[in-house]
């Protein structure tokens, strides 16, 4: 619920229950007929609230709390959970998951996740990766 919502609902919740479908209605009509605003609105919204987008993601994509990623980034020492360096890249610290089940497994660079993706998140792509380069360099 949006914050003028809120102060409308706590305002006069009677009038907001009795009223709740003519007033979405409403607004869906409003923001059928002016697009522009509302895509307007949302960039710049993004831009100036940098955090709230973040939780957003997070919640969205990957179900944790901008609290969580940040106790999981703690525990982790502040550095890449694979790497164990702290140059995220231009992107900053990315959620590495198991995109089977969703789950989060940890925190790395974009470097270190880039590689895991390249290799499938397959181990033993990688160790053969690992020889070769060991037997190149």
């Amino acid at each position: 619920m949006s914050e003028p919502t809120k102060k409308m609902s706590t305002y006069n919740p009677a009038y907001y229950a009795t009223h709740r479908d003519k007033r979405l209605a409403s607004s869906s009509a409003y923001q059928k007929a002016h697009p522009e605003k509302g895509r307007t609105y949302a960039a710049t919204y993004k831009k100036t609230h940098p955090e709230q987008k973040r939780r957003a993601e997070l919640r969205r994509k990957y179900g944790i709390t901008l609290e969580d990623f940040c106790s999981r980034l703690a525990k982790q020492g502040d550095v890449c959970a694979s790497c164990g360096e702290s140059n995220w890249g231009r992107n900053g610290p990315v959620i590495d998951h198991n995109h089977a089940t969703g789950k989060v497994c940890g925190i790395l660079c974009n470097n270190c996740n880039v590689a895991s993706g390249m290799m499938a998140d397959d181990s033993a792509k990688l160790k053969k990766l690992i020889i070769y380069l060991e037997r190149v360099r």
